[in-house]
């Protein structure tokens, strides 16, 4: 698959920067050849002035490495920041289907896994799975598509982590009451916590990190963030999957829900350090002109 025309341009501007300093380079190592012989050939007559050498500054800037240019607190901040926001986010994204279960168990559609045919069990959670995301996800999708250009992608993910941290806390700290006093409540907080999910970080954690690094590095910076987002979600899946039933079954899905709480309150925070990308060329976002020195 061919670079992008962007890539190519930057990689095409640091081959001619290498190319024209090195030919600088040696003129400036061949006039100063030229000076030393005139100076020495003339030393057993007279002292015979040398034309001042020419002082050849290269023209074309030098590229900064990338540990150059993410050694400045001021980018590195950056990086951490979709990195931390993307792992925060993962970390109860993936954590938070271990819930779905229940949700379809209370609109009727978990099926019974001892009694049903296998296909009808598997269809019930299908169409309950749909139904939920239907309700939630999809919807935050869309909105987020149609918002994102208006709102800012830095805002958006601000109130997707604001409200999540708000949800998270209310279903954790008053799960077992709101089960039992209202399924229905418990559905609508569980589809607010989808909605705000896609209509939030789920889709700015992707957007920001292609925007927001120079050309040259922001394919690696944008792996950099999605890979510490896989890690959330192995932390999700791999880690937590084993405490949701300590002391019983789903037992600890409530203190779960509290600790994905305070994951969602440390994406808030990181968000800080994001630029707002909204309206603006990669190259005004990033100041690619700071890529060289």
């Amino acid at each position: 698959m061919e670079d992008s025309k962007r890539f190519q341009l930057e990689t095409a501007k640091a081959a001619a920067a290498t190319a024209d300093e090195e030919m600088l380079r040696e003129k400036l190592l061949a006039k100063q050849q030229y000076a030393e012989g005139r100076g020495i050939e003339a030393s057993s007559v007279a002292h015979t002035p040398v034309e001042p050498t020419e002082t050849f500054t290269p023209t074309i800037r030098r590229a900064k490495t990338f540990t150059q240019y993410f050694r400045e607190w001021r980018h590195l901040k950056v990086l951490l920041g979709t990195s931390i926001a993307w792992f925060a986010l993962d970390v109860a994204f993936y954590g938070i289907n271990l819930n779905s279960a229940i949700v379809i168990d209370a609109i009727g559609f978990a099926g019974d896994i001892v009694n049903d045919k296998p296909s009808h069990f598997i269809t019930r959670n299908c169409l309950g799975n749909i139904i939920i995301n239907l309700l939630g996800s999809v919807p935050g999708y869309w909105i987020a598509v149609f918002t994102i250009e208006k709102l800012g992608r830095k805002k958006i993910q601000l109130m997707g982590f604001a409200a999540l941290t708000v949800l998270y806390v209310v279903l954790g700290f008053a799960y077992h009451q709101i089960l039992d006093s209202s399924v229905a409540g418990f559905i609508v907080l569980f589809t607010c916590a989808q909605l705000f999910q896609n209509f939030g970080p789920n889709v700015t954690t992707f957007v920001i990190p292609g925007e927001v690094f120079p050309t040259r590095f922001r394919s690696t910076a944008h792996g950099i963030s999605a890979a510490m987002g896989k890690l959330g979600a192995i932390v999700a899946q791999g880690g937590f999957m084993q405490l949701k039933d300590r002391g019983g079954k789903n037992a600890f899905i409530d203190r779960l829900l509290q600790i994905f709480a305070l994951f969602m309150l440390v994406g808030f925070f990181v968000t800080f350090w994001i630029p707002e990308s909204k309206g603006k060329t990669l190259e005004e976002i990033c100041d690619e002109s700071e890529e060289y020195y």
